[in-house]
């Protein structure tokens, strides 16, 4: 799967859930791409979508990663996860690269 295909997948996916999870039985419908989350969602609401993302993406967030650029939109997660997927990927590659110190026989 491509890098634009992930995204389009997670956007989907991520719609789906913020919907199913914080919007039943609002407009649904107004939950577009860019819609803003953080005025869509309080706090604890994000909190709790930030717990699910790195348990379903299977990543780690930060603190320095709670920021509007990149859990301000459906867009703008999904970007991130990609992003994030991307860079656990290759630091497994560099670490697997890596040549192992073998100790010395006595």
């Amino acid at each position: 799967m491509n890098v634009s295909q992930s995204t389009r997948d997670y956007k989907d996916r991520i719609r789906d859930y913020v919907v199913d999870s914080f919007l039943s039985g609002g407009p649904t419908a107004a939950l577009t791409d860019d819609a803003d989350l953080m005025e869509l969602l309080d706090s604890l609401q994000i909190l709790r979508m930030v717990a699910d993302v790195e348990k379903r993406f299977s990543i780690h967030v930060g603190n320095d990663d709670l920021t509007a650029e990149n859990f301000g939109s459906v867009e703008r997660l999904a970007a991130f996860i990609v992003h994030k997927q991307q860079g656990s990927m290759d630091s497994q590659l560099e670490a697997s690269a890596q040549p192992h110190a073998h100790s010395a026989h006595r």
